[in-house]
């Protein structure tokens, strides 16, 4: 398909075989990735474990940080491509790709003199847990840049080919080092392989993909450069603070829970709350081509509101029975899934369901809103994170009431967002 066919997002010309793409890597990626961290866990034993759960917390925080430059780069390129700068953003992406490699090394290189300090402190029996995170940041970073680009360009197939390369190849040398070498290093090496054999495709992938788009540049494309305020490093910093702000959203009310309820009362609602996750699994999707499809309407000179309503209500009619099931048949759901033991769980999903389908409807929202250059409303996103975590700490010790107040501020959350953006197109930038 050239660049003039390929739909610069997936709600054009009905390309809604996007949805599907995404929607089946995502969905092989949790459920290699679940059973990956479940086998290596039975192997290991909790002491060996421990050092790999460490390990892989802090692959997810570096991939955490490095989700905002992929963010960026896709919001660039969707907009490049809409104004008719394909040979703008072929060259701008591989600049942002020699820097980004540039930075995350000497940024690795930095912290590996902190990993000696940073292994007695979480009392890890070596170094090379953290080390093989590290590496693995490497190629976290410029993989994040690529997969960006195939986003912003609207290669969804690629983008998930991509994806689901990696999970299946870290299940794979992830289960020859459990059976082979089982130590918490090697387990934690399969990220690392994974990660370079996904970028080596991604490189393949966006080299063909930069080929095609050089190939298209038409008579009008005469400008090299990006459009004015079209750069990449100035959307980094909202889209990092929407990141870190997010990963609270989803984590802080089961540490409050873990934290200030008993064992019991903590563990059925960490069972509910991570039933409650599936929501956000359905929402990847959706999140991944919120940003480009937003980005490239507003770079168009249309309004990003219609492009939010679209995403939303279809994020929302595949949510919906799931979300109605977790209503009506929570303790069915629970006991079937769980066993009888958490039964306690039922009380909570219902709850728990809805208020990660507001924080998921928010997260859309804020993708819109940052296509359309509008980013004041970071201010309160960021405060309700607080508010939220001053509302927790002062419930009553009860399951339900810290669900009820997690359930209250993402909605309040998301009814503010939507609020901004009707103010935006009463403006005329939305």
């Amino acid at each position: 398909m050239s660049p003039e066919q390929r739909p610069a997002w997936p709600w054009a010309r009905g390309e809604l075989s996007s949805w599907l793409w995404l929607g089946t890597s995502y969905g092989l990626s949790a459920v290699f990735s679940f059973a990956y961290v479940a086998l290596a866990g039975r192997r290991l034993g909790p002491a060996s474990a421990a050092d790999f759960y460490s390990g892989l917390f802090a692959i997810y925080l570096i991939a955490m940080l490095v989700w905002p430059l992929g963010g960026a780069v896709s919001r660039t390129t969707a907009a490049a491509i809409a104004l008719d700068r394909r040979s703008g953003i072929v060259s701008h992406q591989r600049r942002v790709r020699h820097t980004t490699l540039a930075g995350v090394t000497v940024i690795a290189l930095l912290a590996a003199a902190g990993v000696p300090h940073m292994t007695r402190t979480l009392g890890l029996g070596s170094n090379a847990p953290l080390l093989v995170a590290l590496a693995t940041a490497l190629f976290l970073g410029v993989l994040s840049v690529d997969r960006g680009f195939l986003r912003g360009a609207g290669d969804f197939r690629a983008f998930s080919t991509n994806q689901a390369t990696e999970s299946s190849l870290r299940l794979l040398c992830g289960i020859g080092a459990v059976v082979w070498w089982p130590t918490a290093s090697a387990t934690l090496a399969a990220y690392l392989a994974a990660c370079a054999g996904a970028w080596l495709l991604a490189r393949r992938q966006v080299d063909r993909l930069g080929s095609e788009l050089a190939g298209s540049v038409s008579a009008t494309d005469r400008h090299p450069s990006l459009p004015e305020g079209h750069d990449t490093w100035r959307w980094i910093l909202p889209l990092l603070v929407v990141a870190v702000a997010e990963a609270g959203y989803q984590n802080l009310d089961p540490l409050v829970a873990r934290a200030t309820l008993d064992a019991e009362s903590a563990g059925a609602y960490g069972a509910a709350a991570a039933l409650a996750r599936t929501f956000g699994i359905l929402a990847s999707p959706f999140v991944a081509t919120a940003l480009p499809d937003a980005s490239s309407a507003s770079a168009r000179g249309g309004g990003v509101l219609a492009s939010f309503g679209r995403t939303v209500t279809a994020f929302l009619l595949v949510a919906g029975l799931p979300l109605i099931a977790c209503a009506f048949m929570p303790l069915q759901i629970v006991t079937s899934i769980l066993g009888n033991e958490f039964s306690e769980s039922a009380k909570l999903l219902p709850i728990l369901a809805l208020a990660w389908t507001a924080g998921c409807a928010a997260l859309l929202a804020t993708q819109a809103l940052i296509a359309a250059g509008r980013v004041a409303f970071l201010w309160f996103f960021l405060a309700g994170l607080g508010v939220e975590a001053w509302l927790l700490l002062r419930a009553e010790p009860s399951a339900l009431d810290l669900a009820r107040v997690t359930l209250a501020v993402k909605g309040t959350v998301l009814l503010l967002l939507l609020g901004v953006l009707a103010h935006s197109r009463h403006r005329g930038t939305g």
